[in-house]
């Protein structure tokens, strides 16, 4: 909870206490959201390869070089390790896989 409230930001103004409550309850909702995300492609669709994670985790570090950024800044910034970055890149792939073999252009148009 404290690292998805340090990546939500800092607020620009003093909170109140009932606005740093409802600010939680909805990071918490976020959280909930993601987990039950999580489950689901769990049980819908193959977990992403190394390979595969492998290779948006290049194309994330080459963009990443363009902005004059490592992976490292990245990491430090979202108050993530390395671990976590590549288990959110593989779930990020299986949801992709996911919607392609669910959802054609023409639903999409």
């Amino acid at each position: 909870m404290d690292s998805a409230v340090k990546q939500a930001g800092q607020s620009p103004v003093t909170l109140t206490e009932d606005q740093r409550r409802f600010q939680q309850m909805q990071i918490m909702a976020i959280l909930i959201d993601e987990m039950l995300m999580h489950q689901f492609l769990a049980k819908k669709t193959q977990p992403a390869t190394a390979a595969e994670i492998d290779a948006r985790v290049a194309l994330i570090t080459a963009k990443l070089k363009e902005e004059k950024k490592t992976l490292q800044d990245l990491f430090k910034e979202g108050d993530q390790t390395e671990a976590a970055f590549r288990a959110d890149v593989g779930r990020t792939i299986q949801w992709e896989a996911y919607a392609k073999a669910k959802v054609s252009d023409a639903d999409v148009e």
